[in-house]
Parts: structure tokens; C-alpha cells; sequence
């Protein structure tokens, strides 16, 4: 996440988006040339992982697909509690896809399929 300190939104804002390509490079260079998308590639052994930043202060991360995915986004929602939301999530129809897992000093989060297929984060900032 961009920045550790100060939480970066109102719970339920999308904040940040992880960008899984099956050609990173290309995907970079679509985006940094269409939109002026900026690319910090980040140095991690046996992967193409970069952060990006938008011209509107959007921001997250590129990463190649898996092995036999497709390309996909996904939006990181922010909540207050993320316990709470994981109830939410499942009595409105949603599916949590991974339990929730902490990123030391950042915060908590879950993966979470909502009706219809789409994917999303649930992240509670360590700051929040």
C-alpha cells in the first residue's frame, strides 16, 4: 500500500487494485503510453512485480497471472473491521475465498468472491 501511516480512504473505498497479466512488460508499456501510468518495478526474485501510480493518485500493483489464469483486477475495499466485514460478506451472499491473513505493521485482510464472480480485497489498515 502507498502509504503505512495514514489510512487511505473512508471504509468502503476502493483504494488500491492489483493488476495480474499474462505480459507484464506489455501491459506497463500500454499503460504508461495510453494513460502516463508511472511503474516502479520491484526487485523480487523470480517475479515481475512493480507498483504503479496514476495521474489521479490511484495506485497498486502489477503481477504476472499463475500459471494457468487468466488476467484479472482486483480492488482492495476498505473496512473498519475486518471480522465484522467477513460476517457481512458472508450473510449477503458473498463467498470469503482466502481467510483473513495479517501483513505485519499494514493491516488485515481477506479475499472475497461477491455474487455474480467478481473478486475483491477486504483490507483493515493497520491505522484505522
Amino acid at each position: 500500500m502507498a502509504d503505512h501511516e495514514q489510512a487511505p480512504g473512508r471504509p468502503g473505498d476502493i483504494f488500491h487494485h492489483e493488476l495480474r497479466s499474462t505480459d507484464p512488460g506489455a501491459t506497463r508499456a500500454f499503460l504508461s503510453e495510453v494513460f502516463g501510468w508511472t511503474f516502479t518495478i520491484m526487485d523480487v526474485p523470480g517475479a515481475d512485480v512493480s507498483i504503479f501510480d496514476t495521474p489521479g493518485r490511484g495506485e497498486g500493483h502489477l503481477l504476472a497471472a499463475e500459471d494457468g489464469r487468466t488476467a484479472s483486477v482486483t480492488g482492495y475495499v476498505l473496512v473498519e473491521d475486518i471480522d465484522a466485514a467477513a460476517g457481512d460478506i458472508e450473510r449477503s451472499g458473498g463467498r470469503i475465498v482466502v481467510p483473513c491473513q495479517e501483513a505485519p505493521n499494514m493491516g488485515s485482510y481477506l479475499t472475497f468472491e461477491a455474487p455474480g464472480g467478481p473478486t475483491f480485497v477486504a483490507w483493515q489498515h493497520a491505522r484505522l
